[in-house]
C-alpha cells in the first residue's frame, strides 16, 4: 500500500472571504482518494519543532513569524494574512514533509498531499509560502546515511526562485 501523509488541518484554517488561494484542494484530493478506493495507508503528521526550522531558515525571520511580528509587508508577499492558525497548519505540513520522506525511505514511495512550498526563500517567504519545505525534505533526506544526493522535481506553472536561491548558496 502507498504510504500518503494527510492532515485534515490542511484545508481548514480561517481565510479572509473571497481569498484567492483554493484552500479545499487538499481535503478534496484526499476525499477523492477514498472514493476511489486506492490502496493507500494514511499517516497523520504532527507539528514541526519551532528550532528545526532554524537549520534551514534565518532565526530573526522564523523568530518574527512565529510570534506573529513579521511586518504586514512580508505577510503580504506570502499571501497570507497571521494567524495562529495558519502557523499551526504550516508546522503540520512540515511535520508532513518530514513524515512522507522517512516513509519514502522506508517503503520506497509515499506522497504528502500538501507541500512542494518551493518559493520561500531562507529569509522571507512568498507566494503562499511561509518555509521552503522542499530545502527541509532534502535536508531531512541527506542526514541519513547513505544518502549524498537528492533530485528535487518541481513540476508547476509558477517559478521555484526559493529553490533556485538555495541551490546557488549550497552547490548541493
Amino acid at each position: 500500500m502507498l504510504p500518503i501523509v494527510y492532515h485534515p488541518i490542511y484545508s481548514d484554517f480561517p481565510l479572509p472571504e473571497g481569498h484567492r488561494y483554493p484552500l479545499q484542494k487538499y481535503r478534496l484530493l484526499r476525499e477523492h482518494i477514498a472514493n476511489e478506493r486506492w490502496p493507500v495507508a494514511e499517516h497523520q503528521p504532527t507539528k514541526l519543532p519551532n528550532n528545526r526550522l532554524h537549520a534551514i531558515h534565518d532565526q530573526d525571520y522564523v523568530d518574527a513569524l512565529v510570534t506573529g511580528t513579521l511586518p504586514l509587508v512580508k505577510m503580504r508577499r506570502i499571501g497570507f494574512p497571521w494567524s495562529e492558525a495558519l502557523l499551526t497548519r504550516s508546522l503540520t505540513s512540515l511535520g508532513g514533509t518530514l513524515l512522507t520522506v522517512d516513509n519514502a525511505l522506508k517503503h520506497g514511495m509515499a506522497v504528502h498531499l500538501t507541500g512542494g512550498y518551493h518559493h520561500a526563500h531562507h529569509d522571507f517567504g512568498s507566494g503562499f509560502c511561509l518555509f521552503n519545505d522542499l530545502i527541509l525534505a532534502a535536508d531531512h533526506a541527506l542526514s541519513h546515511e547513505g544518502i549524498d544526493k537528492v533530485l528535487s522535481l518541481i513540476v508547476t506553472f509558477t517559478t521555484a526562485m526559493g529553490q533556485q536561491h538555495w541551490l546557488k548558496q549550497t552547490r548541493r
